[in-house]
C-alpha cells in the first residue's frame, strides 16, 4: 500500500513539473518574429463627395518582442503594404473622374500584448500606436533629379516625378490566437487599424496577421 501511495505520489509531481515547465515556454524570452498581413477592401469618403475604393492588399512586419511574464508581452514593429485603389474626384459642374493608383504604406508601432492564459495555446488581446508614412502614388506635378546604384545598369540618373504624401499618427487593437513552442511561436489575429486620413466615415482597416517567430 505504501508503495503504491509512494508511485502516485511521484507521478503525480511528475506529471505537475512537467506541466509548469510546459508553461514557462514565454517568462523572460525575446522575440523575432515575420507578419504577413492582410488589409482588408475599403471605402473611405471625404467631402464634396470624393471617395477612394481601396482594394484588399498583402503587407509584411517585422519585429522583435520581450515577454516580461508568461501574460505580458511587448513589442516593436516596422510593417508595410501596397495596395491599388480607385479615387473618384467631383469637379465645379459635378462630373466625376476617375483616378487609378496604387498606395503605399509603411508604419512604426509600439505594441503590447496580453495572454489570457499560462499554457502553450493562449487567446490574447492587444493594442499598439505608432506613426504611419502613406504615399499616394499620386503624382504632384514636381519632378526631382535624383542619381543612384540601380542593381542592373550601374550608377544611374534622371528625373522623378514627386508624389502626394504624409505621415500621421496610428493605433489599433487586435484579438487572436497564439501557441508556443520551446524555440518557437506562432499566432493569427484579426485587428482593426486606425490612421488619421480625414475621411467622414473612419479611418479603420480591417487587418488579418499571420505571425511566425523564435524565440532566446
Amino acid at each position: 500500500m505504501q508503495k503504491t501511495v509512494l508511485h502516485v505520489s511521484l507521478a503525480v509531481g511528475l506529471l505537475l513539473g512537467v506541466n509548469s515547465w510546459a508553461k514557462d515556454y514565454r517568462t523572460q524570452t525575446t522575440e523575432f518574429f515575420l507578419i504577413p498581413t492582410y488589409i482588408n477592401s475599403t471605402t473611405l469618403k471625404f467631402d464634396h463627395n470624393a471617395k477612394v475604393d481601396l482594394d484588399g492588399g498583402f503587407g509584411l512586419g517585422f519585429g522583435f518582442g520581450y515577454n516580461f511574464t508568461k501574460n505580458l508581452e511587448g513589442q516593436i514593429v516596422l510593417s508595410g503594404s501596397s495596395t491599388n485603389y480607385t479615387a473618384t474626384a467631383v469637379d465645379d459642374k459635378n462630373k466625376e473622374h476617375k483616378i487609378k493608383e496604387k498606395m503605399y504604406t509603411s508604419s512604426l508601432n509600439i505594441q503590447g500584448n496580453y495572454n489570457f492564459m499560462d499554457d502553450e495555446f493562449t487567446p490574447f488581446i492587444g493594442g499598439h500606436i505608432g506613426v504611419t508614412y502613406v504615399d499616394s502614388g499620386v503624382t504632384t506635378g514636381d519632378y526631382e533629379h535624383v542619381c543612384y546604384w540601380d542593381p542592373w545598369w550601374g550608377y544611374v540618373c534622371g528625373p522623378f516625378s514627386e508624389t502626394y504624401t504624409t505621415t500621421e499618427f496610428s493605433y489599433g487593437l487586435e484579438i487572436g490566437l497564439r501557441y508556443d513552442m520551446r524555440d518557437g511561436y506562432g499566432s493569427i489575429s484579426y485587428g482593426k487599424n486606425f490612421i488619421n486620413l480625414g475621411s467622414n466615415n473612419g479611418d479603420d482597416f480591417d487587418v488579418f496577421k499571420f505571425l511566425i517567430g523564435m524565440k532566446f
